[in-house]
């Protein structure tokens, strides 16, 4: 059975129909057709299918296995079952609204967002730079930065007082900020900045640099970016094509199509509006 022959639409449809979107057919066998497998799992948002065909590539060791296993293992403890929540939860291309999903799980979750539990989550994305396999490094790398945006805007809900992450988390007036839309065009726009937030811009951080960065103290709006940025990046090293991953690429790439402070906190915030984070 070649698996490279089923169309798009046919996984999509086997998807649906079990949690193994492989389990009608032979098992596959071999670096090819794994990877064929791994992809096509991850097309769907079946991350728990990816993460088993990455794992069987000949390529991948042990230490691979181990360092990836133990960094879903605690994205799953920190409330950040991401496989769960891309595959059931968004519809109709609003990826954005995953990172709304996340936090308001962690927000659920013990004592909900805390620095503690960035920390935790960033350092589980920091192992993904030992991975050897390029796919696999990548869907670490995917994971654990969406997992740590959604965490940060968390820290700030919790931090306002409020119980979920929502549109009003991100501004102090919603409906002005996206219908007026003039943050990204140059002027200052107040009604897409947020009073009390402790999400302010910060200092630049590279959140892959060789020397990892400091992730303690206050979190800073560049953190949210940075790890945007990083969500692109990992999407790029897993190497997917079909409409599941494009999507998740164009959502990166609107959000990483600028720079804070160069284009200001209030452009930033208004293209998380129009992502649909908050919804």
């Amino acid at each position: 059975m070649r698996f490279k022959a089923l169309s798009l639409s046919v996984w999509l449809g086997l998807a649906t129909a079990s949690c193994n979107i492989f389990a009608p057919f032979d098992a596959p066998s071999g670096d090819e057709q794994y990877l064929s497998a791994a992809r096509a799992c991850f097309d769907v948002g079946d991350y728990d299918c990816a993460r088993d065909y990455y794992a069987k590539l000949t390529g991948t060791s042990y230490q691979d296995i181990r360092i990836s296993e133990t960094a879903f293992t605690i994205f799953d403890e920190e409330g950040a079952d991401i496989g769960a929540v891309m595959g059931g939860s968004i519809t109709g291309g609003d990826y954005g609204k995953t990172f709304t999903v996340i936090a308001n799980r962690m927000m659920n979750k013990g004592s909900g967002p805390t620095e503690a539990r960035r920390l935790k989550i960033f350092n589980a994305f920091r192992t993904a730079k030992d991975i050897s396999s390029t796919q696999l490094q990548g869907l670490v790398r995917f994971m654990g930065a969406a997992a740590l945006a959604a965490e940060l805007l968390g820290e700030d809900a919790l931090n306002l007082g409020q119980t979920a992450v929502s549109q009003s988390t991100l501004v102090d007036t919603p409906a002005s900020c996206t219908s007026a839309g003039n943050a990204c065009a140059g002027a200052l726009d107040a009604s897409c900045l947020k009073t009390g937030t402790i999400l302010v811009v910060g200092a630049t951080i590279d959140l892959w640099a060789t020397v990892a960065p400091t992730m303690s103290g206050a979190p800073t709006l560049d953190m949210v970016s940075n790890a945007m940025s990083q969500v692109q990046a990992g999407l790029s090293q897993i190497g997917v094509s079909g409409s599941y991953g494009s999507q998740l690429s164009a959502f990166g790439s609107a959000l990483t199509a600028f720079t804070i402070p160069a284009e200001g906190a209030d452009c930033f915030r208004l293209t998380l509006l129009e992502q649909k984070v908050g919804q």
